[in-house]
């Protein structure tokens, strides 16, 4: 059974600095906590492919993402089959006056022995990590928006 949650934080910027900030994947390692490496650099595009080397429960995780869908400056979904961890995640985004609302849907499956016996305390760190990861990326958001050309 996949392990699912919700959560949304506004940002004080418009919806196209937020899609900027998720779609560039070199910045991915600068607000994932647990990332390690990432194989693109670089802008996502629809359909492509990059590899990610994260930590989870101290297991080393390679994964497979592909980027299902992208809809700038408005949708991002997100998917990883491969793994001991399978995820599934959308980045919605909502114009809320000159601020940006960011819905992000995340669940995953955990597999292997270890996971699945360190499931409980996983799942009740995932949303925590998630948020800390979400306000991360609203605080680089928001400076480099500052530092983008007018």
């Amino acid at each position: 059974m996949a392990f699912s949650t919700t959560l949304s934080i506004d940002f004080p910027v418009a919806p196209v600095a937020v899609f900027n900030g998720l779609a560039d994947l070199s910045g991915h390692p600068l607000w994932n906590s647990g990332m390690i490496s990432i194989s693109h650099t670089g802008r996502m595009r629809a359909g492509m492919r990059y590899k990610v080397n994260s930590i989870v429960a101290g297991q080393n995780i390679l994964s497979e993402v592909e980027v299902v869908e992208l809809q700038p400056p408005r949708l991002i979904e997100i998917v990883n089959n491969t793994g001991s961890v399978t995820y599934h995640v959308t980045y919605l985004l909502e114009p809320v006056g000159k601020s940006t609302r960011l819905v992000c849907t995340m669940a995953f499956e955990l597999e292997g022995f270890i996971l699945r016996l360190a499931r409980p305390a996983i799942e009740a760190m995932a949303e925590t990590r998630l948020r800390h990861d979400l306000e991360t990326l609203r605080l680089l958001v928001i400076e480099w928006d500052k530092a983008a050309p007018s």
